[in-house]
Order: C-alpha cells, then sequence, then structure tokens
C-alpha cells in the first residue's frame, strides 16, 4: 500500500471528454523482509488519465465520470513499472471559490482512492 500526494492539469478535449496529466509522490507502507519494521520507501507515480463526463453541463447537483488511462509507478530500489488505469469519479457541488471537490475510485496497480479538488468552471452547480 501506498499514500500519495499530488497535482496534475486537465485539458478539456471536447465537450464530453478530459485529458488529466497527474503527478505525485509519498510513501510505501507494510512490510517487506528486505528493510526494517516499521520504514517506508519513497514512492510515486505520473499518470495520464481520460475521463468521460456522464453530465458535462452539471444539470444535476453531482457529477459523474468514467476513465481510463496510463500510469508509471517508481519505488524505492525497484523499476519503473506501467499500469493501466480505470477509474470513476463523482464530483460534489462548486464552492464560492470555485473549487469542486470529488472522490476518485478505481484500479492501478491495485486498489486506487482518491480525494481531488478540482477548479471548476464559471456558472457550475
Amino acid at each position: 500500500m501506498a499514500v500519495h500526494v499530488g497535482a496534475g492539469v486537465q485539458v478539456p478535449l471536447g465537450i464530453y471528454v478530459r485529458l488529466g496529466l497527474i503527478a505525485a509522490a509519498g510513501r510505501r507502507l507494510g512490510s517487506d523482509a528486505s528493510r526494517p519494521p516499521g520504514r517506508s520507501l519513497a514512492s510515486g507515480r505520473v499518470d495520464i488519465l481520460a475521463r468521460f463526463l456522464l453530465d458535462p453541463f452539471r444539470q444535476t447537483t453531482y457529477g459523474l465520470s468514467l476513465g481510463g488511462g496510463l500510469g508509471l509507478r517508481v519505488e524505492s530500489g525497484e523499476r519503473v513499472r506501467p499500469v493501466l488505469l480505470v477509474a470513476v469519479d463523482l464530483e460534489g457541488r462548486r464552492s464560492r471559490h470555485g473549487l469542486v471537490p470529488a472522490f476518485q475510485a478505481g484500479l492501478g496497480d491495485g486498489v486506487r482512492l482518491g480525494i481531488v479538488l478540482r477548479r471548476g468552471p464559471p456558472g457550475a452547480r
């Protein structure tokens, strides 16, 4: 298991599709015979994720999107590993500061869970 903190950018590829580039770094947790107990290893990833928005005009309070892509995962002392990614995002209401919170769940080198803050377009719910 790993815990990462990251940032990224998204580019609209039309009304329904967003392409994102995300980079994150953190620590791998858990047991490993090659290191002392309780120690964690540096870990990082770079992901390219395309999301298909089911309600791009935000006619409902919550927005749902489905995505897929590729990622590169690296950990201390190991080779870079490519992984396939699939994800489901549920976006909440836009705050008055323009931020849209979202929860992401998916698969890509194991189960992936994320909390996301995106800048919402003007006029979005």
